[in-house]
């Protein structure tokens, strides 16, 4: 299960032409009621009939919605949209005001959104229901999501084209991702996402990603890379039976973290690996000399780290924190083996990337999907009820709580709990302010 050459990597072009330029969206419908229903004329647009006028590029709605023309944008407000079987037939994007407050939740057994043509993106919302979240046999690009806590597979991707990114596909209770490949093309990528938590329900499939690919075996004259996956968390699945991932001939992989405790291994079938890899338990089989392997990655819990998505942060110490050299801090955007890797600037959060993260130069990226910043950690670790030590701002994102005003780095001692006292010590904080404070002593003395 070794690496294997760029030139065979992937022929997904055509997931770069799934991102739709504002330019291309010729209609805007903007959702106004939180009601699934399909009565024309009452003025309320819902996001049934938003979807039915983009598909049909007209409006059967008597004038509630806007008419659908070409490539379409649907806002879709916050707030919980009970729904599902939305089928999706047309070019258009399903547009949330966040992930954190747009849901849409079903409370049957079908399929929240499925996508049987067309180019689709998902992006800024969160899916949940009885059955699985989203299905795809179109092409299909899912953004800033949460896939959450549905009652078979987060994500189902028939002979689709998929493109996952900075999104968390977690807690649902089959698996993850079902991916179903067919002959002549790489047909799934998942970028800077966390997989987490899934298979809860115990079923027979692999809990993070599930993939087979028909006719893809090279002496059939298929392709031999089903799904790709790059600078993700793949962590915490539940495997009965499988492992975290399955992959049925070989996929790719690159600056991605395994740590699946709970299930028979991290990997099972064939994951070549493009490098700078870790695999807790050294089941995926990596041999790039850049992979870690049998390394405990010293994850925190999936959590809310800033940003739109819940991610695993690294905590300190990890091996994973700048184990990426800046100059392989690059990603494959466009699916196509023929043009150049670009390089990769933010993490799932949107938190930049590379940052120095331990301490020690040069800096690198970070193996998964977060990446460790300065002052953002999140954490009391002084216990003065303040967080440690900015709660994500200086890595760009909103603060999680009051920051610690006493911060002045989060690298080493300051990164680590106060030590065991009988007293009251000083706090970590005010530790790194006392070389300056008796510098300033001796000045004045002299």
């Amino acid at each position: 299960m070794g690496g294997r050459s760029r030139a065979a990597r992937l022929s997904l072009g055509a997931l770069a032409a799934l991102a739709l330029p504002a330019a291309a969206l010729a209609a805007t419908l903007n959702v106004n009621s939180t009601a699934d229903e399909l009565i024309a004329g009452n003025g309320q647009c819902t996001l049934r009939e938003a979807i039915i006028n983009a598909n049909g590029d007209g409006d059967d709605t008597a004038g509630d919605c806007p008419a659908g023309s070409g490539a379409d944008l649907i806002n879709v407000p916050a707030g919980t949209y009970e729904t599902g079987d939305l089928d999706i037939t047309s070019d258009l994007t399903l547009r949330g005001a966040g992930a954190a407050i747009t849901a849409l939740v079903q409370g049957t057994s079908g399929v929240v959104v499925q996508v049987l043509g067309g180019n689709a993106v998902v992006e800024r919302l969160r899916v949940t229901g009885e059955g699985s979240g989203l299905r795809n046999s179109g092409n299909l690009i899912v953004s800033d999501a949460i896939v959450s806590e549905n009652g078979f597979f987060g994500i189902e991707n028939y002979l689709g084209d998929l493109l996952l990114r900075r999104s968390s596909v977690i807690n649902n209770s089959s698996g993850g991702l079902l991916n179903i490949g067919g002959r002549g093309s790489i047909n799934a990528r998942v970028e800077g996402s966390t997989i987490s938590g899934n298979g809860i329900g115990c079923d027979v499939y692999a809990p993070g990603i599930h993939s087979v690919c028909f006719f893809c075996n090279p002496d059939l004259g298929g392709v031999s890379v089903p799904v790709e996956v790059s600078n993700s968390t793949i962590a915490d699945n539940q495997g009965c039976s499988l492992s975290a991932v399955f992959w049925r001939f070989n996929s790719s992989i690159k600056g991605t973290l395994l740590d699946n405790p709970d299930s028979p291994g991290n990997c099972l079938g064939g994951g070549g690996s493009l490098g700078h890899n870790l695999d807790s338990d050294g089941s995926c089989g990596f041999t790039d000399p850049t992979d870690l392997s049998n390394v405990d990655p010293l994850l925190g819990s999936l959590q809310g780290n800033g940003g739109p998505t819940p991610t695993h942060a690294l905590q300190l110490g990890s091996p994973a924190i700048d184990a990426i050299p800046a100059a392989d801090c690059t990603y494959d955007h466009d699916g196509d083996p023929g043009t150049s890797e670009v390089a990769l600037t933010k993490d799932q959060r949107g938190a930049m990337r590379p940052r120095e993260g331990n301490g020690g130069a040069p800096s690198g990226c970070d193996i998964g999907a977060y990446e460790v910043a300065p002052c953002a950690d999140g954490l009391d670790n002084d216990g003065d009820s303040l967080v440690d030590f900015d709660g994500g701002a200086t890595a760009g994102l909103t603060p999680l709580a009051s920051p610690d005003p006493t911060c002045t780095s989060a690298l080493g001692a300051a990164e680590a709990p106060p030590p065991p006292s009988s007293g009251c010590g000083v706090g970590p904080e005010l530790a790194l302010l006392l070389p300056a404070l008796l510098a300033l002593r001796r000045r004045r003395r002299s």
